[in-house]
This record gives structure tokens, C-alpha cells and sequence, in this order.
């Protein structure tokens, strides 16, 4: 999406490319928050990071490493005149790479979904070397280790609190009324999938805590060139099992096509042909999935009153719809994750 009327900057507004990175910007322009930037040499993307920059360095390190292994899944990151990975101008951090994005990415299409989640398991296969080769380095970065079944029981003890707490009154809106009719079997499936976990092995931290992770599939993050999808923005990054990236994948697309459980066979068959998971950790696919995550989002964000009434009742209806096509999409899942037993 081209920005809009408070985007205005000219090419003159990068006067500092030229000094910090040997580029002349000649035109600009404002694509979903990312300057395209034309230059001689081609166009570039000018990234404006607003973050810790302490993360910001293991993010580019990791995509440069990407890069230079031929990972066609991210473009590479383009060097200061120093030799660095990012630069400051007035006060302000920036980052630049290859513009690599020749059309938008939509996740209503299964051509992209399968673009993307083929890339995501080349990413993903590929970051075990550079687990390897910089474990340390990642640790200090990351230190927080997560242990999936304590977070999962602190929300399921909030869910419970929050159903407790509008039944304590009169129920006074639409939203308390389709929370508090479907709060039981919501958190029964959070107790199953929370039950599945501890069964796996999972009840402490989870293993491989060093393998980075994409951590964000929002639509302004990836592109297509060339039938190849693009992770633009590897900055939210976390660490982890290859499993949660590929559990956040797709629980942020297949709503969209209703859970159709012959797309995600396609999904999963395309992403292992690029990393295969072991048993275990496809185990844990399923209950990272099945878990009401967004139920609880829901109800937090309405105690907190930071989204629209009227709004949140909406998507909790359509939460609740969408959850129905996913249960009958999960059960097919069972001989997926088990067939090296059989």
C-alpha cells in the first residue's frame, strides 16, 4: 500500500545515504510503512527501526546469514560504508536492504500460502547452523526461556477469572453473553491441548531454545518476487521449535480459508519437504494450535477496554464459527504427527 498524504519526503530527505552508505537517492516512496528508495544502483528498501537495538543486530546478522546461504526467502541486508548492519541519523535507527517485493503477498490465495510455508521451512532448516555456529551470542540475546504449559495455564486461569467476574453481576453486553455461553467448552479445549503438552514431554522448557524464529506473519511483512515468497521483516524474531513459527503460520491463514484440511496437508507436506520435524515436535503442533488463544485475547483486550465493544463481539462470533472447521481440520492431524510409529 502506497503511503499516504503524512508520508511526504523527497529524495533529498536521504541525504544520508550517500555518506552512511555510498547511495544517491534519486525518488522515493512509501510502501506500508517501508521507504522504496531509487538509487543508481537499483532500489532499496529504507527501514526505519524503532525498537531495542540490541535485538535489532542479532535479527540482521541472522538474515545476512540467511542470504548468504542462498535462502531466496529473505532479502539480503545491505552494509554501511563501515561495515555495519544498521545506522543512526538524527537520533533515528535505520536499516537498508534490496527492495524484493514485485507483488503483494495474499494469504486468501493458496499459490502464496504455499510460497510462504515453503520458504519457512528453508529458513527454518538453515537456522540450525547458525544456532550452532552462534549459540552463545543467541542466549545472551534472548535470555527468557518459555515454559509453554505455565503460560498456557495462566491464561486458562484468566479465561476462568474473567467468566467469573461478568457472572458475578448482571451480564451487561453482547460481548459478556457470547463469552459467558461458550466459556466452558473454550477452556476445556485449553485444558486439553495444556494435557497434550505435559503427555509430550513438554512440561518444561522447550527444547532447541536456540533457533530463531520469524515470530510474525502480518500481510505487511511478506511479499512475492518471481513466485517466491519474501519475509521482509525479520525484526520481531524469537526463539524456539520450528514447530510454534509454523503454529503461528497457520493459525493466521487458514481462517481465512475455513481450516480446508486438504490446503493444510498441502501446507505441511510443502514445509517438511524443506525441514522435516522430528515426532516430538510435531506433537507439539497440535495443541499450540488447538489452544483458544484468541478467547483470551478477546476477553483481555475488552477488560481493558482498548478495542471497540461492538468489535470484539464480531470477532469472538467469527472465533467461535472458525473453531469448528479447525477441530474437524485437527483430528485429521493425528496421523501426520504419528506416522513414523506406524
Amino acid at each position: 500500500m502506497v503511503g499516504g498524504p503524512g508520508d511526504a519526503k523527497t529524495a533529498a530527505d536521504f541525504s544520508w545515504l550517500p555518506t552512511s552508505y555510498g547511495l544517491e537517492a534519486q525518488s522515493c516512496e512509501k510502501r506500508d510503512g517501508v521507504w522504496r528508495v531509487e538509487c543508481g544502483r537499483g532500489a532499496f528498501a529504507v527501514r526505519e527501526y524503532n525498537g531495542d537495538d540490541g535485538r535489532l543486530e542479532p535479527a540482521l546478522d541472522w538474515q545476512n546469514f540467511l542470504a548468504a546461504q542462498g535462502c531466496r526467502g529473505v532479502p539480503s541486508v545491505i552494509k554501511t560504508k563501515g561495515g555495519q548492519n544498521w545506522t543512526k541519523y538524527e537520533g533515528k535507527t535505520y536499516y537498508v536492504t534490496a527492495w524484493a517485493v514485485q507483488q503483494e503477498f495474499n494469504p486468501q490465495t493458496g499459490e502464496h500460502l504455499l510460497a510462504a510455508v515453503e520458504q519457512l521451512g528453508v529458513i527454518h532448516r538453515l537456522s540450525r547452523d547458525y544456532s550452532r555456529d552462534r549459540q552463545g551470542r543467541l542466549d545472551r540475546w534472548h535470555a527468557d526461556k518459555l515454559i509453554w504449559p505455565v503460560a498456557m495455564q495462566k491464561r486458562l486461569s484468566e479465561i476462568l477469572g474473567f467468566d467469573r467476574c461478568i457472572r458475578s453481576r448482571r451480564l451487561r453486553t453482547d460481548f459478556e453473553r457470547v463469552f459467558a455461553e461458550n466459556c466452558r467448552p473454550f477452556y476445556r479445549q485449553g485444558q486439553e491441548a495444556l494435557q497434550e503438552l505435559v503427555v509430550g514431554g513438554f512440561a518444561a522448557e522447550l527444547p532447541e531454545n536456540g533457533h530463531p524464529l520469524v515470530n510474525s506473519f502480518l500481510k505487511r511483512n511478506m511479499g512475492v518476487n518471481k513466485e517466491v515468497a519474501v519475509y521482509v521483516d525479520l525484526t520481531r524474531w524469537a526463539l524456539g521449535p520450528p514447530a510454534m513459527d509454523l503454529a503461528l503460520f497457520l493459525n493466521s491463514f487458514l481462517p481465512l480459508h475455513k481450516w480446508d484440511c486438504s490446503l493444510v496437508g498441502s501446507l505441511l507436506e510443502t514445509y517438511e519437504q524443506n525441514n522435516a520435524l522430528p515426532v516430538r515436535e510435531r506433537s507439539l503442533l497440535v495443541p499450540l494450535l488447538r489452544f483458544p488463544w484468541r478467547f483470551w485475547l478477546y476477553a483481555r483486550q475488552y477488560a481493558d477496554r482498548t478495542e471497540n465493544p461492538a468489535a470484539l463481539t464480531a470477532k469472538l462470533a467469527s472465533y467461535i464459527d472458525e473453531t469448528r472447521w479447525r477441530e474437524k481440520c485437527l483430528e485429521s492431524l493425528d496421523g501426520w504427527v504419528w506416522r513414523e510409529k506406524r
